[in-house]
Parts: C-alpha cells; structure tokens; sequence
C-alpha cells in the first residue's frame, strides 16, 4: 500500500509540473503574441502528431542526440560519477564531426564518415 502511495504521489508530480509547464509556456504565448496564443498552444500539444507517423518520426529524429545525452549522463551518476558538461560535450563532438565530414574531403569514401564519427567522439571525451 505504502508504495502504491508513493508512486501516485510520484506522479501526480509529474502530471503537476506538465501541466504547470504548459500553463507558463502559455502565459508567455498569451504576452508575447494573444491573437495566436490558442493556436500556438494547439501546436505544442499537437506535437508530432501533426503529418502522422512522419511527424513522430522526425520528433525522435530531433530528440534522440538529447535522449542519447540524457542517458549518458544518468549512466554516470548511477557509477558515482557527475558529470555537469554534457550538453557542452555533445556540441562539441557534433562541430568537430561535421568539421571533419566537410573539410577532410581527401579521405575515401568508405573511411570518410567512420573518421568523422571517430574524431568526434575523441572530441567529445577529450572535453571531460
């Protein structure tokens, strides 16, 4: 019983802060621009779900780099580590990538993009 009340009370935490973030981002919509605020808050809620499973697909498109930094960083906390700069990490890793992917034009190929992806990940754990 104990612990069905605190997973109802951990989420109805979560369903507070969403709805409290919701509320904030329209409020800002509200100030910044009342004649489409509605339409601006349809659109968030929306989401992805605007052009079907297209829309959902460029969704985690966007957001898998995020979640993928996400989890690298909870992964560490639970080893005991901390690790404040992975935001920071995962831009630098991805400007040296891209970098590498557009000026390193006299590699093969094949090798090409295996060297762009290598260099950017000694970039990135080269910044920790």
């Amino acid at each position: 019983m104990d612990k069905i009340r605190k997973g109802l009370s951990s989420m109805s935490a979560s369903l507070l802060a969403i709805v409290a973030g919701l509320l904030a981002g329209f409020v800002i919509l509200l100030v910044s621009n009342p004649a489409n605020a509605l339409r601006g808050l349809y659109t968030i809620l929306l989401g992805g779900w605007n052009n079907g499973m297209k829309g959902m697909g460029q969704v985690l498109y966007y957001a898998t780099p995020i979640i993928m930094t996400g989890l690298s960083v909870g992964f560490a906390f639970k080893t005991g580590m901390f690790n404040i700069g992975a935001a920071g990490q995962l831009m630098v890793g991805g400007f040296v990538s891209v970098y590498v992917g557009v000026t390193w034009t006299f590699l093969p190929g094949p090798l090409h993009w295996i060297v762009a992806l290598l260099t950017g990940m000694l970039t990135r754990e080269g910044c920790r």
